[in-house]
């Protein structure tokens, strides 16, 4: 299930970035529901200008354990790597994965990465941390194809092995609902109970949007969308973990 921050949200909620109180105010919600696992697919590696915003979100993630968060890289000219997680007070309460959309020449999103990170410190692509986070583990047959050497980056990222994304659908077909609606108390709890369910960005010309080999009327897919893909493709080589 993915929690859309969709158009409807922005006009009702207000600019974006919204404040982290609203973020911990939904994580309440999800809490509430207790869906098997959360991603929380937001970049929050600076901290909150108030610091009382960051302890509320740490504190409503916390309830609503267990959270994903992703972790992001930066290569600037003449610096080295810098990677992006989140900042140390909502770091002690998530679990991390890759935020790794590698495209192909073509620019379509068809694999995706089971690790990647610094050399010596790989996290796991955030589908299969996502699982983790569930209480599930994918079995060592799964579909991979392991790549002869890992794929590193000029400035040290290195991603390692990588399975096809089994797309079921064009943008749009993955259940979504309204992250106001979530707020108001409109999605009945047990829509979300016992669920993966993913917050992201959908609305239009904000967050991450890819072309994949399903995208219908040229509509980008956005990436939020093409995670819960990968998740539903673990899925099927996944086991409840010992």
């Amino acid at each position: 299930m993915i929690v859309a921050i969709d158009d409807a949200s922005i006009a009702a909620i207000g600019r974006w970035p919204w404040t982290r109180s609203v973020h911990a105010t939904l994580m309440d919600k999800l809490a509430q529901a207790r869906p098997r696992a959360v991603l929380l697919d937001l970049v929050l590696s600076e901290p909150d200008p108030d610091p009382r915003q960051d302890q509320l979100l740490a504190t409503a993630l916390r309830r609503a354990a267990p959270v994903v968060m992703p972790v992001l890289w930066q290569a600037l000219p003449g610096e080295p790597l810098r990677v992006l997680e989140p900042v140390p007070l909502l770091r002690a309460e998530v679990q991390l994965g890759a935020a790794e959309l590698a495209v192909d020449a073509d620019g379509v999103l068809r694999h995706a990465f089971v690790t990647a990170g610094p050399t010596g410190r790989p996290y796991p692509s955030l589908a299969l941390a996502l699982l983790r986070a569930g209480g599930q583990k994918v079995h060592a047959d799964t579909a991979l194809q392991h790549l002869p050497e890992p794929s590193v980056t000029a400035s040290g990222w290195r991603r390692q092995d990588r399975f096809l994304i089994r797309y079921t659908g064009p943008p749009g077909h993955v259940r979504h609902v309204s992250y106001v609606d979530v707020l108001r108390g409109a999605v009945p709890a047990d829509a979300l109970t016992g669920r993966y369910v993913l917050v992201g960005m959908t609305a239009q010309g904000m967050g991450d949007t890819l072309a994949t080999p399903v995208n219908a009327d040229q509509r980008a897919m956005p990436g939020v969308e093409v995670l819960a893909h990968q998740l539903d493709t673990c899925l099927l080589y996944t086991s409840d973990a010992a």
